[in-house]
């Protein structure tokens, strides 16, 4: 089993096992024959040609041992060590022999310059550098190799797709090409595109906050704008408002209406009714998340709320959490089966609320059902209960969980802290799978249903009491017709003037 950067959440647990191994083969002393022959757990090589493809040609971590069969009292000693340890660290570590009597053997000795026996190495990533060739020290050595290589293998896997645009941002190359370049964007393009025939359909007579670039296409500067003009489309899905890319060559009487004197000149139209006169120049920052940080705050003039979204796939990092500083809050809500439906949507609310709070700021606010994302929940160790929230940028590959009071006043504090820099965060440590999941139904958990059984299959193999051959059961003490005052029990009236003679 080649050990990825899935291995890291199984690394404490090849410690402890190989802790608990030392403490084992400490304690042993039995010898036996080095004869490894009928025991499968140890890998045998054929030849050196077989020892190169096994070991040379796969990525596994390998410990190999060079032993005599004959005539080593010393590899007969370390035989059932080798052979245990063989068996602890099955499917982990490949474990070995190499007869040093062998054409292989020999060569194997000779590569590796092991001069006594028994010899152990360890081959990992790099095979032209082993680990150990100290017996004494073969299981540190072993995680060693392991921590070592499962490190440098988490950090140098590239997915494929969204996985290894996520890889691509972590690297400073990344992070150049994802603001330098223009013409491989990474955000898919939300902006409606408008001439003189729609323009007036697409921006004068919306309700909603526009924000529009006129641009040329032989202006360098107008094709710099456009991914970032993308992004700032991206950041406004869901929201009241629209990114409209005018070409001026195509609705040149704009020029005039808007005494636009360069490109690409950017201008935003606040909601509600329009006119020429109440648009205004956006002279900030031509960088997509501040644009729409702008914007942003006209909505917020509206008095309109964009209900948080739900965490669907990669999709929704990428258009959420992309932008350098710009910053993630995702809410992680309880099961629907623990909470409800009731109580998901206070939690949603609440997020609401903060999005409310802080739009227009550098957060974007998603949330997901916990268990939905396992490999997020890994990575950033939420493994302290639910409701949780975590702040997370792609970009700058860092995040910081919050362990406060989830509340308005405790998360409200904590992204003011986040903002200004005084909580500290942590580096992601790999680049978390994300999940493709369905939409929430807005329903609660579906209920279970259990199957009703007559009371008369179950009562159909009781035996009658006593003997009784019908359904009536016959009493245990005593008669079971009423006969008034008769006392047919002595024994049980002396027993009732003992107990209630106060009574009487």
């Amino acid at each position: 089993m080649a050990i990825d950067d899935t291995g890291r959440n199984t690394f404490l647990g090849v410690k402890l096992v190989l802790s608990l191994l030392t403490i084992f083969l400490s304690l042993r002393t039995t010898d036996a024959l080095t004869s490894y022959k009928n025991d499968t757990d140890v890998v045998k090589f054929d030849s050196y040609d077989d020892f190169k493809k096994q070991v040379l040609g796969g990525d596994e971590i390998w410990a190999i041992q060079l032993y005599r069969e004959k005539d080593c009292r010393a590899c007969d000693m370390l035989a059932p060590t080798w052979k245990d340890l063989a068996r602890v660290v099955k499917g982990i570590f490949k474990i070995a022999v190499m007869e040093a009597t062998t054409p292989q053997g020999n060569q194997f000795a000779a590569t590796y310059g092991l001069d006594t026996l028994p010899s152990y190495i360890i081959l990992a990533d790099d095979k032209d550098k082993p680990y150990a060739r100290d017996p004494e020290k073969i299981l540190e050595e072993m995680l060693l190799a392991a921590s070592t290589t499962i490190t440098r293998r988490s950090e140098n896997v590239l997915g494929t797709g969204d996985e290894r645009k996520i890889h691509d941002s972590f690297s400073r190359k990344g992070r150049k090409k994802l603001y330098e370049s223009n013409t491989k964007p990474k955000f898919s393009s939300t902006n409606i595109e408008a001439d003189a025939s729609n323009y007036d359909d697409i921006v004068m007579k919306s309700e909603d906050v526009v924000v529009v670039a006129f641009v040329r296409p032989n202006c360098k500067f107008s094709r710099k704008l456009k991914r970032q003009f993308e992004e700032t489309g991206s950041r406004l899905v869901g929201e009241s408002a629209k990114a409209v890319w005018v070409n001026l060559e195509l609705a040149p009487d704009l020029v005039t209406t808007y005494n636009i004197q360069s490109t690409p000149t950017i201008m935003i139209f606040p909601g509600g009714e329009k006119s020429h006169e109440n648009a205004y120049k956006y002279t900030g920052d031509r960088v997509g998340n501040e644009i729409a940080a702008v914007v942003l705050k006209e909505i917020n003039k509206t008095g309109k709320k964009k209900q948080v979204e739900q965490v669907l796939g990669m999709q929704s990092l990428e258009r959420n959490c992309r932008g350098y500083n710009h910053v993630c809050v995702i809410g992680v809500v309880p099961h629907i089966s623990d909470s409800g439906a009731h109580g998901r949507l206070k939690y949603i609310e609440l997020l609401t609320r903060m999005q409310t709070i802080f739009r227009g700021s550098t957060y974007s606010f998603l949330w997901v059902e916990a268990g939905a994302q396992p490999n997020m929940e890994d990575a950033m160790k939420l493994d302290f209960g639910f409701p949780a929230l975590v702040t997370f940028t792609l970009d700058r590959t860092a995040f910081s969980v919050f362990k406060g009071s989830f509340s308005d006043k405790g998360i409200s504090t904590y992204l003011h802290s986040v903002a200004s820099g005084a909580t500290s965060n942590q580096v992601l440590p790999y680049m978390f799978p994300v999940m493709d999941t369905e939409p929430w139904d807005g329903k609660d958990a579906p209920s279970e249903t259990y199957e009703d059984i007559p009371l008369s299959e179950i009562m159909d193999d009781v035996e009658p009491v006593n003997g009784a051959e019908s359904d009536t059961v016959k009493p245990v003490f005593g008669d079971d017709e009423d006969d008034g005052d008769v006392d047919d029990d002595p024994e049980e009236d002396q027993i009732n003037d003992m107990y209630f003679k106060d009574e009487l």
